[in-house]
């Protein structure tokens, strides 16, 4: 009987850590920065770029809603973070529904600049292109 319980304790370990915002905060800030990058891709027309860090955003976007949704989260628990205080300030709703509100949130920041500087497409796309390369985009993974 002891063997037993010994090989079930080493099959199905039990972990007491409870999940906390730190655990989904590191997913949340890397799908915004895939969302951030796909649709500076998408605007200089880098279609293949912009599907990858849509996935990406996605997939990891997810995992941080699902992760959070339980959680009763404030202000407080991100600490000046301010996208993490973009991220947990996204009403409770379906997960595709968060989703789309991250993905606007975060494609917004960057384009708004963008055409506020730049009132000629030409060179909304070449900024768009520095901004690509500036955040690494090309290396989010």
């Amino acid at each position: 009987m002891k063997k037993l319980l010994l090989l079930a304790l080493l099959l199905f370990p039990v972990s007491a850590h409870a999940a906390t915002l730190a655990d989904f905060l590191p997913s949340g800030k890397k799908a915004w920065s895939a969302y951030q990058c796909a649709e500076l891709a998408g605007l200089t027309g880098d279609a293949e770029q912009a599907t990858r860090l849509l996935a990406i955003g996605n997939a990891e976007g997810k995992k941080f809603v699902e992760g959070t949704r339980e959680m009763k989260l404030t202000p407080d628990d991100v600490k000046g973070d301010i996208v993490g205080f973009k991220l947990i300030s996204i009403p409770p709703a379906s997960t595709d529904f968060m989703l789309g509100r991250m993905y606007e949130r975060a494609a917004t920041a960057n384009l708004v600049a963008i055409y506020q500087k730049e009132n000629d497409m030409t060179k909304a796309v070449e900024t768009a292109r520095e901004q690509f390369k500036s955040l690494s985009c090309a290396k989010v993974q």
